[in-house]
């Protein structure tokens, strides 16, 4: 079995993760001197916590998951190559005015 795995099933996106392969690079941090004291602590908190860890801000201080950004940025980049995404152009104003101000009426 591969380290990382991606399926669909049942209209669900399943990820396998290698748990030894994972909690490796869980500890591998630079300069990060990182032991496992309990397994099973470190395994539950990191389960309960995996979709909400902040990852940045955004435009109005709203904290964004890490795994906003990452879906985020899939479905960007399938846009970008058209991989069953389109990418819908925004309108440009056809006035002189400041685009910012534009509102497309």
């Amino acid at each position: 079995m591969d380290a990382f795995t991606a399926t669909r099933r049942d209209g669900k996106i399943i990820l396998e993760l290698d748990e030894q392969t994972w909690m490796r690079d869980a500890l591998s941090g630079p300069g990060d001197a990182l032991t496992i004291t309990d397994r099973e602590q470190f395994l539950r908190f990191a389960l309960q916590n995996i979709f909400t860890l902040t990852h940045d801000v955004d435009d109005i201080d709203q904290p964004n998951s890490w795994w906003l950004r990452l879906a985020q940025a899939l479905g960007k980049t399938a846009g970008s190559i058209e991989a069953g995404v389109h990418k819908t152009e925004a309108p440009v104003p056809t006035c002189r005015c400041d685009p910012e101000e534009y509102d497309g009426g």
